[in-house]
């Protein structure tokens, strides 16, 4: 590998802060030169993602749905982009008033697979609710909501329809 200057956070040389071209006059405090391989210094240039960034890619990477009671599923994955989101909202504002569209007695949902589950109105409006409200909670947390929870939802969830 190859040879980088740092500067940690203190004389414990834990935490890499601040990475320089060259070497540094003695006057600036807890410098080292480095390995590029060196974890220190991996963790400086590829730092985990915040929790409101693991928040916003949450949003978009689907909610595992499991029901039970008049309709089984095992846990199934189903998408929670903006684009999917709009037509869900959509059928679920239908589902709401207790009707489907042109006297359907069930609605089909497409899951992240490409597979189809077919749902009364009011099995659809459950799914379509529990959708919503995980994407609700990691949007308030990405968006750094001073209300929002401090830890993500869990990406699945157990309903009894």
């Amino acid at each position: 590998m190859s040879t980088v200057y740092v500067q940690f956070s203190d004389a414990t040389e834990t935490r890499v802060i601040s990475v320089f071209g060259c070497p540094q006059s003695a006057s600036v405090p807890n410098q080292a030169s480095i390995d590029s391989s060196d974890a220190r210094y991996q963790a400086f240039i590829n730092p985990a993602p915040t929790l409101a960034q693991r928040a916003a890619a949450a949003a978009v990477a689907g909610l595992g749905i499991a029901l039970n009671g008049s309709i089984t599923l095992a846990e199934t994955t189903f998408p929670t982009d903006p684009v999917t989101q709009g037509k869900i909202a959509a059928m679920a504002a239908m589902a709401g008033a207790g009707s489907l569209p042109t006297g359907f007695t069930t609605y089909d949902m497409r899951d992240a697979a490409g597979g189809w589950h077919h749902f009364t109105a009011a099995q659809y409006l459950a799914v379509a609710n529990a959708i919503a409200d995980y994407v609700a909670v990691c949007t308030l947390i990405a968006d750094g909501s001073p209300n929002a929870p401090t830890a993500l939802p869990a990406a699945s969830v157990s309903l009894t329809l």
